[in-house]
């Protein structure tokens, strides 16, 4: 019997040691985890932590299980062993439990709160470190490329003076090609903000300087044709009245800039932002605007005849007394902008958000407006006879504009010679 005891008492303390040893294995194994925000130095302390976490918690959890545990008796000592009392005595045991789990939580939110001001102070520190990295490389880039351009423009000056009025040379304007073509464009810091877009300041310093030079139209022409211009930094240039001309400007950033009576004839302006943009008596004909951002412009008076604007930011405009005729404006944005006195005439509006727009006194003879969003669009006096719309044009829209449009139009079915039917509003007799 008694060795049965013996037995049972050492296996008793095995198990012990066993679960003390695994408790302490767990919170070192805690310790050299990966814990976000703990930094690598403080692994061991973490264990350290855990292990006396865990150690005290399993010591609560034993004498818990037992009705004469020590901390049961510890609680119980000054009381009659009465089932009242040991219950009372269990409760101040589980409130000490929660009191000592609420501490440790409390403990490691410190820690965690501690450590990430401690990473957010090193990121800072990075990212400012950074900056300075990139500045001083965008430093020393501009540095050559200043002299590089320098010697381009001098060159380019020197056979002005040779020949006035005369044409470039050939190998001067590959020279200025080749040297457009190493601009390449990249994202830098604009107004103390790092730029969305990636692009080429040094390109638009070439191209403004081009300008002012006293080139003949025939060398001007070849550059504009040979030489890349795309993504140029342009924002609050002036390049008033200035014939730009079948030109590669796309993704190029003109916000803001003063573009009267340029000339974009034949251009590719595609993605081109021009937000802001003054392009009052601007011509656009037969240009590439696709997706280009173009809100709140001004281009009263100016031509845009024939030219693609599919997908554009177009929005807040201002497009009195202009030439849109034959353009393209499917899936467009024309949101609130002024069309008033404007010629429209065989305009492809196709699903385009014409919301709140005012197109008074403009002739859309012979154009498209399947699928456009015209609430809130004023049509007052506009000429809309041959207009391609759906066949539920007057249904779709309410008000007193379609009230007034439909009291003076009618919706005509019309079967071309292909079968295709199309319906167009006619003016009634």
């Amino acid at each position: 019997m008694l060795a049965i005891e013996y037995i049972y008492g050492v296996k008793r303390k095995l198990l012990k040691i066993l679960f003390v040893v695994a408790l302490l294995s767990v919170g070192w194994v805690i310790g050299y985890l990966n814990v976000p925000f703990i930094d690598p130095s403080k692994h061991f302390w973490v264990g350290f932590v855990a292990c006396f976490v865990l150690m005290v918690l399993g010591m609560l959890v034993s004498q818990a299980r037992r009705s004469n545990g020590k901390i049961v008796q510890w609680f119980a000592k000054h009381e009659n062993a009465t089932d009242q009392n040991i219950q009372s005595s269990y409760r101040a045991m589980w409130m000490t439990l929660a009191a000592f789990v609420f501490l440790a939580c409390a403990a490691l939110t410190y820690v965690i709160h501690y450590q990430t001001k401690t990473l957010n102070a090193y990121s800072q520190k990075f990212d400012s470190r950074l900056i300075e990295l990139e500045e001083l490389s965008d430093a020393v880039n501009k540095k050559q490329q200043v002299g590089l351009m320098s010697n381009v423009l001098t060159l380019v000056d020197e056979e002005i003076k040779q020949n006035p009025g005369g044409p470039l040379s050939n190998a001067t304007i590959a020279r200025i090609a080749a040297f457009s073509f190493s601009l390449k464009p990249y994202r830098y810091f604009y107004h103390d903000s790092l730029g969305e877009n990636p692009l080429s300041p040094e390109r638009g310093q070439l191209l403004l300087a081009l300008t002012l030079m006293d080139i003949d139209s025939t060398s001007f022409n070849k550059i504009k044709s040979k030489v890349d211009f795309s993504y140029s930094d342009l924002r609050n240039s002036s390049l008033k009245h200035i014939d730009f001309s079948g030109i590669n400007l796309e993704s190029a950033d003109l916000s803001n800039a003063d573009l009267t009576g340029i000339n974009f004839d034949n251009s590719r302006l595609r993605d081109v932002t021009m937000t802001g943009a003054i392009l009052n008596e601007a011509t656009l004909n037969n240009t590439d605007i696709r997706s280009a951002s173009m809100a709140w412009i001004q281009m009263n008076k100016g031509e845009l005849k024939f030219t693609d604007a599919t997908g554009a930011d177009l929005s807040y405009g201002q497009f009195q007394h202009a030439d849109l005729s034959g353009s393209t404006f499917v899936i467009a944005d024309l949101t609130s902008s002024k069309l008033t006195n404007t010629a429209l005439m065989q305009a492809d509006f196709a699903v385009t958000n014409l919301t709140k727009a005012d197109l008074s006194n403009s002739n859309l003879r012979g154009g498209r407006l399947i699928k456009a969003n015209i609430a809130e669009t004023t049509f007052s006096s506009s000429i809309l006879e041959g207009v391609e719309v759906s066949s539920d044009w007057f249904s779709i829209y309410k008000g007193e504009t379609m009230n007034k449009l439909q009291e003076q139009y009618e919706i005509v079915d019309s079967t071309s010679a292909t079968g295709s039917t199309k319906f167009y509003l006619n003016t009634k007799d």
